[in-house]
């Protein structure tokens, strides 16, 4: 009796993934087509897996999400006291890195959530240390932090804000929450070209911030 040649069966999805792999997927998708196309199973048709093998890994759209912020923010460098650039020049490094990770990924703002809360966390304790420890008050310190950042923070959500239309929506009341009434001031200054106008003004802040000189404290 013939033996009749069995059809060649369809190739399936791949067994598995990893887990830094489906975030950096997830960085992918959000930058090419925005938050609201992100599903479980649109991650899984672009890496060619099944929808379970994402379920390994993260429990929610929402928990795969946060761990693309805690990615994405893990770019900020912090503040070193062993670094032989001084703590003026590290501060404005600081806050261009956090400058362009907004302008690059301006839906960060929406997908925070606790493990990125603990990169900030971190972050923001490295560098107030570091200040601390070069004779800067801990209050003076943490205000420090906080104004670079927030700065930095507003004018990459504003810049996004102005090249990418779409995104005005899902960013405006962020925006205006953090700026209230300084919108139109610094409106106007995300329009100006390049990142020169932004390095110039966040080295005035930095210079105002800072005391004259700091002496380091001595170590008991």
């Amino acid at each position: 009796m013939p033996t009749t040649a069995s059809a060649t069966p369809r190739p399936g999805p791949r067994p598995s993934t990893s887990r830094r792999e489906i975030v950096q997927c997830a960085i992918r998708m959000l930058d090419r087509d925005g938050a609201e196309a992100l599903t479980f199973r649109a991650v899984a048709r672009e890496l060619d897996v099944a929808v379970g093998a994402l379920g390994r890994y993260f429990r929610n759209l929402a928990d795969l999400e946060d761990e693309v912020a805690a990615a994405l923010l893990s770019g900020m460098r912090p503040l070193d006291d062993s670094s032989a650039a001084g703590l003026r020049e590290q501060l404005l490094r600081f806050g261009l890195d956090w400058l362009e990770i907004m302008r690059k990924h301006p839906y960060l703002a929406t997908i925070l959530g606790p493990a990125s809360a603990e990169v900030v966390a971190r972050h923001v304790a490295q560098c107030v240390k570091v200040m601390v420890a070069a004779g800067i008050e801990f209050e003076q310190a943490m205000a420090i932090y906080s104004v670079v950042a927030n700065l930095a923070y507003a004018w990459g959500v504003q810049g996004a804000r102005q090249s990418k239309p779409g995104l005005q929506p899902v960013l405006a009341q962020v925006f205006s929450e953090q700026l209230g009434g300084l919108a139109p001031q610094i409106a106007k200054l995300a329009a100006a070209p390049g990142t020169a106008i932004y390095r110039r003004w966040l080295k005035l802040c930095i210079d105002g911030l800072l005391p004259l000189q700091q002496a380091p404290r001595k170590r008991r």
